[in-house]
């Protein structure tokens, strides 16, 4: 991924590595895009709450598909529907997408494809997907996020994965993500990359990006 700090936006390459664990065959994969929900105002607050959120008036985040593609570079096709309702009470459209697979993947067989995407931070004091004051904050859904048939049965959980994540940010930025290890692959005058990697399944790795930001460790009860 790369941080623009113009657009406020993560623009991302995320390879897919899945596995069929079900009994049936599968021919299309269900993504969350949980960027969307926030793509429109929410008619239920009081204006006044906007002002209070954000810096420049109501501002979205959304995440947006460039392309899907498989292993070989052939581009997958791929649909929209929306958000079920029970999930979401406004910003329905386009909370997931559908992408169909190249072949019908049969129990226990694996597979892999390529998403090109773009996500957009909020511009607000929200504490979270969002940028204030040059510190940009995202915990859960900043990615296309995998998830089974079940999400549509009102059984919402964010599924575990093993993450790996590399992420260039201007060099004037400090970057800290949720991982087990984070390693600083490359640096120079105008960008730095960093690289973090999960240990076993999470469900997410959360990015906290800025300037002047720094880690410190304490140790309580022998844990550090």
């Amino acid at each position: 991924m790369e941080l623009d700090t113009d657009r406020h936006t993560l623009e991302a390459t995320q390879p897919v590595q899945y596995v069929n664990r079900s009994d049936e065959p599968v021919d299309e994969l269900m993504f969350l895009l949980m960027a969307n929900w926030g793509a429109e105002e929410n008619p239920y607050l009081h204006p006044a709450l906007d002002e209070a959120s954000y810096t420049r008036g109501f501002d979205p985040t959304w995440t947006q598909i460039v392309q899907v593609t498989d292993p070989e570079g052939s581009p997958l096709s791929t649909r929209a529907a929306p958000t079920p309702a029970f999930l979401q009470t406004y910003s329905l459209e386009n909370g997931l997408l559908y992408v169909s697979l190249p072949g019908t993947l049969m129990p226990g067989q694996r597979g892999t494809l390529h998403m090109r995407f773009r996500t957009k931070f909020a511009r607000g004091a929200l504490g979270d997907q969002c940028v204030t004051e040059g510190i940009y904050v995202w915990r859960f859904g900043w990615n296309p996020i995998a998830v089974s048939g079940d999400l549509l049965e009102g059984a919402f959980r964010l599924p575990s994965a093993e993450y790996q994540v590399a992420l260039t940010v201007p060099s004037s930025l400090n970057a800290f993500g949720g991982a087990d290890t984070q390693v600083v692959v490359h640096e120079d005058a105008d960008t730095m990359t960093v690289r973090w990697r999960s240990d076993r399944p999470v469900r997410s790795v959360p990015l906290v990006i800025g300037p002047g930001l720094r880690s410190v460790s304490i140790t309580v009860d022998d844990v550090r």
